[in-house]
């Protein structure tokens, strides 16, 4: 039979209806697929488009056939002819087969075009082909393993052929696959590039510093710094700037591979702003001896920095706590306490959430009034998400701001001779927030000066002239 079939193999490729035209029956696909596999091995260019043709009509054939018959003649054909168990989901694994062997084989020729072919057009092709194959195989419900290698490689070469926003949009979507910390890391290199093309720079600084802490955890225990030096180079020549957090990972490989000292590296460390970059303060708290917090933006460097903390022998350090600091923890505790003695226990507070697809039901049963909807909602945002992220830890909740009756969490804080406000509720992707410069030669306290700016601050840079606003300080 074997034999037989090799007719039908040609470029251009065969169906299963178009085989089984011919006078084939289900016995014979499987000759048939390797008769066209062992040709492409042969010629894989040549026969590329013909193999996947046939991988995807078989796949194609037993989404029909299982929707067909009934389940179990359906497991009875597959049992009979594969060996598979008749209490298994048999068609979808057999579907998810076939298909994940057509995007493999797109993805195989897609690399030949690029690599020995210099044919980025033909490329293109076969990379879209892959993806689109691997989205068959997640509408079935599993994510075929090497999605989001494919991704990245479509990704890269969007990057590399000058599109940097089609480059964005599909490695966003390479992360969200990335099974593995190589892939992780990989996809995290690649967005912190094409951030950087893109004039994004602090998103290209924290996601190539986050790629390296990947790499440097898996793959060394103590690293040599000049593994990295390129990587950490290029993205401080992208950005034009040097004092961020990609040169604190300098000066900490640094230190680890014992090119520079404990002092040395405190030195240069204290250059970069460390209320901005989140690496530069961990590393400044371990160096200077003190308890290492651990944020959610610092996560895949903690053997990086449980490292540097034995270095300098910081057994405070090696703990990596994992909350937030005791002034964050207090001021949330605080905005809590507002929050249930203005609107009482309300259900989000107490985590007993009722479902409903109607936002003014929704916040009927849930929250009681549209401003505690906002008030708990705002809450959440800023415990779950804003004070996640270790810069910024130095911001304080200062009070409620009304706004034509809705509120916003009012924050504040004080750096460098400026005074920094901000507003927030749901609505807002991000807090609102302004600075106000004071005179050098100020010598008071500068959180009364921050309070007693407050009012001009907030109808000069917040409010128009159209809207009400009142607030309360705690």
């Amino acid at each position: 039979m074997g034999e037989l079939v090799k007719k039908f193999v040609k470029p251009e490729g065969i169906t299963v209806e178009e085989f089984f035209a011919e006078g084939f029956s289900e016995k014979s696909l499987e000759d048939l697929e390797k008769a066209y596999e062992e040709a492409w091995e042969r010629e894989k260019l040549l026969y590329a488009d013909g193999y996947i043709k046939l991988l995807v009509s078989i796949a194609e054939y037993y989404e029909k056939r299982s929707k067909k018959g009934s389940k179990n003649e359906v497991e009875a054909f597959l049992d009979e002819y594969f060996g598979t168990s008749s209490k298994s989901p048999t068609y979808k694994k057999l579907v998810t087969k076939y298909y994940i062997k057509a995007s493999n084989i797109a993805t195989s020729v897609s690399l030949i075009y690029l690599s020995q072919q210099n044919n980025p057009e033909k490329a293109e092709k076969y990379l879209k082909l892959a993806v689109e194959l691997g989205e068959k195989v997640m509408k079935l419900g599993v994510i075929p393993k090497d999605y989001s290698i494919i991704l990245n490689i479509l990704g890269t070469y969007y990057y590399e052929t000058n599109r940097p926003e089609k480059a964005l949009m599909v490695l966003k979507k390479a992360l969200r696959y990335a099974m593995t910390p190589r892939e992780t890391a990989l996809t995290l290199y690649n967005l912190a590039l094409t951030y950087a093309e893109l004039g994004m720079n602090r998103k290209a600084i924290d996601f190539m510093v986050n790629a390296i802490c990947i790499h440097y955890s898996t793959q060394h225990d103590f690293g040599d710094a000049s593994l990295y030096d390129d990587d950490i180079n290029r993205i401080i020549e992208m950005t034009g700037d040097a004092n961020t957090d990609i040169y604190a990972l300098k000066v900490a490989l640094d230190l680890i591979s014992g090119n520079l000292t404990a002092e040395e590296a405190k030195k240069l460390l204290e250059q970069i702003d460390r209320d901005e970059w989140p690496l530069t303060d961990a590393l400044l708290s371990i160096l200077n001896g003190e308890e290492c917090m651990l944020s959610i933006d610092l996560v895949e460097c903690i053997t990086l920095l449980q490292d540097i903390a034995k270095i300098v022998g910081n057994e405070n350090a090696l703990k990596l706590q994992s909350f937030y600091p005791r002034e964050v923890e207090e001021d949330l505790k605080k905005l809590g306490e507002y929050i249930r003695g203005k609107c009482g226990n309300v259900q989000h507070l107490t985590w007993e959430i009722s479902v409903t697809h109607n936002l003014e039901s929704r916040i009927k049963v849930n929250y009681v009034s549209k401003e505690c909807y906002y008030l708990v909602g705002s809450y959440e945002e800023l415990t779950f998400s804003w004070f996640m992220k270790r810069r910024n830890w130095r911001w304080r909740i200062k009070g409620i701001v009304w706004i034509n009756e809705k509120p916003h969490i009012l924050l504040g804080k004080v750096k460098k001779q400026r005074l920094w406000y901000a507003l927030y509720n749901i609505d807002m992707s991000e807090p609102k927030i302004f600075n106000l410069p004071i005179p050098a030669n100020f010598t008071g306290d500068l959180w009364n000066a921050w309070s007693d700016n407050l009012e001009k601050v907030l109808t000069n840079h917040f409010i128009t002239e159209k809207d009400k606003f009142r607030f309360v300080l705690f």
